[in-house]
């Protein structure tokens, strides 16, 4: 069943940027924040945590993360909270196959005994085959098992089978929302503009989910796709970079929706800081958890009416008073 998109504003609202496979951020992120205990059980009653997407992507273990959170999903609603993970790029591009920001760690994370065992036979045949190669292609056979093992990474078979449309993870990532909506705060993974906002979040979230459950090749999809549209909400920088008519824009997407901000990630920020713009109309929360070594653990945390930047270990800090809403 699709999430409700539109949700009233809770007395804590906790927002995690791009993960990109870090759990042991992902945990240290959540027990600072206050979400959970030291068992990682669900305390914080009914807060509500929102993770804006990119779980996958240049990944350590992704698997993990997402078990984490459709677990923590459970425990939050049972105590009269709420987990939220939206639909980022990253997710859109695994699910069709489109594996250019994947290494070998993230494919390795899906792999399995069976897996394992399968690959190494398979090496060991093609090996075998190469010492049969005639004199004009023959080379170094260090360097062309190598290139082997480069071409036939271990675990991206079950890593395919589990994110595709019907695979165990892949149906979860297609139900995601793109966007959502709790209290005057809009959540997206980069940004809302007005064209895509025209016919409402339930709208684009259905839009969404029809062609996340498409059997296409990411990179195949047409333009106007929501998926692979640079202004849309999976891609669009404007929120963060600025530019031309980008005011205008986000006053008309707040207008429509009675909203006081926008929270994005998507574009890093540039000192792995959280940031707040446009009179603190938009707050861009992706500090690069997932960058182990030179990116920052973060969250916003929304609550008594104001935005705080928690940069664990440390305790937040005040950014400023969350605004009124543009009506």
């Amino acid at each position: 069943m699709a999430e409700t998109c539109v949700h009233k504003m809770p007395k804590k609202i906790v927002v995690i940027g791009d993960l990109q496979g870090n759990i042991e951020g992902l945990d240290a992120i959540l027990e600072a924040a206050g979400l959970v205990d030291e068992s990682g059980t669900w305390a914080a009653g009914d807060a509500h945590l929102v993770q804006l997407g990119d779980i996958f992507g240049r990944a350590s273990e992704p698997k993990e993360c997402c078990d984490r959170l459709r677990e923590l999903a459970r425990r939050a609603a049972n105590a009269g909270g709420r987990v939220h993970v939206l639909l980022g790029n990253h997710e859109a591009e695994v699910v069709h196959r489109y594996e250019f920001e994947c290494g070998a760690q993230e494919y390795l994370n899906f792999a399995t005994q069976a897996s394992l065992a399968a690959w190494e036979h398979n090496r060991d045949a093609a090996e075998e085959a190469f010492w049969d190669m005639s004199e004009d292609r023959s080379m170094p056979i260090s360097n062309l098992v190598a290139a082997w093992e480069l071409l036939h990474p271990l675990g991206r078979d079950e890593f395919r089978a589990a994110l595709k449309p019907s695979g165990q993870y892949g149906r979860w990532l297609c139900s995601l929302p793109a966007a959502i909506q709790i209290g005057t705060l809009l959540f997206s993974h980069a940004g809302l503009l007005p064209k895509w906002t025209g016919d409402g979040l339930d709208a684009l979230n259905a839009r969404a989910r029809r062609e996340m459950a498409l059997d296409a090749y990411f990179a195949e999809m047409p333009e106007e796709s929501i998926l692979i549209a640079p202004d849309g909400p999976l891609w669009c920088r404007a929120l963060a970079w600025g530019g031309k008519g980008v005011r205008r824009a986000l006053a008309m997407v707040l207008r429509r929706h009675g909203a006081a901000a926008q929270i994005v990630g998507h574009t890093p920020t540039l000192d792995g800081w959280i940031h707040a713009r446009y009179s603190r109309r938009v707050v861009c929360v992706d500090t690069g958890i997932g960058q182990r070594k030179s990116g920052r653990l973060s969250a916003l945390v929304v609550t008594d009416g104001a935005f705080w930047a928690l940069y664990p270990p440390k305790k937040p800090r005040l950014m400023g008073p969350v605004p009124e809403p543009l009506g």
